[in-house]
Protein backbone atom coordinates (compact mmCIF):
# COMPACT_ATOMS: atom_id res chain seq x y z
CA UNK A 1 0.00 0.00 0.00
CA UNK A 2 1.12 3.32 -0.95
CA UNK A 3 2.98 5.80 1.98
CA UNK A 4 -0.12 8.21 2.79
CA UNK A 5 0.26 11.04 5.63
CA UNK A 6 0.16 9.99 9.26
CA UNK A 7 -3.25 11.86 10.89
CA UNK A 8 -2.29 14.15 13.76
CA UNK A 9 -5.09 13.33 15.97
CA UNK A 10 -5.50 9.25 15.66
CA UNK A 11 -2.22 8.89 14.21
CA UNK A 12 -3.18 6.59 11.03
CA UNK A 13 -1.35 7.01 7.93
CA UNK A 14 -5.07 7.53 6.41
CA UNK A 15 -4.57 11.61 5.17
CA UNK A 16 -6.38 12.03 1.70
CA UNK A 17 -7.10 14.44 -0.90
CA UNK A 18 -11.39 14.25 -1.16
CA UNK A 19 -13.17 16.96 -3.51
CA UNK A 20 -15.74 18.89 -1.91
CA UNK A 21 -18.87 20.69 -2.77
CA UNK A 22 -17.38 23.56 -4.58
CA UNK A 23 -14.92 21.32 -6.44
CA UNK A 24 -12.27 22.10 -4.04
CA UNK A 25 -9.98 19.41 -2.54
CA UNK A 26 -10.23 18.74 1.31
CA UNK A 27 -7.89 16.87 2.85
CA UNK A 28 -9.18 14.24 5.66
CA UNK A 29 -8.62 11.24 7.97
CA UNK A 30 -10.08 7.86 6.35
CA UNK A 31 -9.86 6.40 9.71
CA UNK A 32 -11.48 9.59 11.62
CA UNK A 33 -12.71 11.76 9.71
CA UNK A 34 -10.39 14.45 10.86
CA UNK A 35 -10.48 17.61 8.48
CA UNK A 36 -6.17 19.17 7.78
CA UNK A 37 -7.38 22.52 7.68
CA UNK A 38 -4.41 23.70 6.45
CA UNK A 39 -2.07 21.06 5.13
CA UNK A 40 1.52 21.50 4.37
CA UNK A 41 2.84 21.02 0.94
CA UNK A 42 4.38 17.99 1.57
CA UNK A 43 1.18 16.48 3.13
CA UNK A 44 -0.65 17.85 0.12
CA UNK A 45 2.67 16.15 -2.08
CA UNK A 46 2.57 12.80 -0.42
CA UNK A 47 -1.36 12.34 -0.15
CA UNK A 48 -1.87 13.33 -3.81
CA UNK A 49 1.11 10.71 -4.67
CA UNK A 50 -0.42 7.75 -2.02
CA UNK A 51 -4.18 8.38 -3.60
CA UNK A 52 -2.67 8.23 -7.02
CA UNK A 53 -0.86 4.86 -6.61
CA UNK A 54 -4.15 3.20 -4.81
CA UNK A 55 -5.56 0.89 -6.89
CA UNK A 56 -9.18 2.79 -6.66
CA UNK A 57 -7.74 6.35 -6.22
CA UNK A 58 -9.64 8.48 -3.76
CA UNK A 59 -12.95 6.81 -3.40
CA UNK A 60 -11.60 3.17 -3.51
CA UNK A 61 -9.34 4.32 -0.83
CA UNK A 62 -12.36 4.97 1.54
CA UNK A 63 -14.28 1.98 0.86
CA UNK A 64 -11.28 0.71 1.70
CA UNK A 65 -11.32 2.40 4.99
CA UNK A 66 -14.81 2.18 5.66
CA UNK A 67 -14.60 -1.85 5.26
CA UNK A 68 -11.71 -1.80 7.65
CA UNK A 69 -13.62 0.08 10.43
CA UNK A 70 -16.37 -2.41 10.14
CA UNK A 71 -14.35 -5.05 10.82
CA UNK A 72 -13.30 -3.51 13.68
CA UNK A 73 -16.58 -2.41 14.72
CA UNK A 74 -17.16 -6.33 14.71
CA UNK A 75 -14.54 -7.48 15.87
CA UNK A 76 -15.00 -5.48 19.23
CA UNK A 77 -18.82 -6.73 19.47
CA UNK A 78 -17.79 -10.22 19.01
CA UNK A 79 -15.12 -9.85 22.24
CA UNK A 80 -17.34 -7.75 24.06
CA UNK A 81 -19.64 -10.40 23.89
CA UNK A 82 -17.06 -12.88 24.85
CA UNK A 83 -16.64 -14.40 21.72
CA UNK A 84 -13.67 -14.97 19.47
Amino acid sequence: MPEFPQCPKCGQRAIYPKENDEGDEDYTCAACGHFILWPSRAVREQAEDAVHAFRGGAIGFARHWASKLADERAKVARLAEGRW
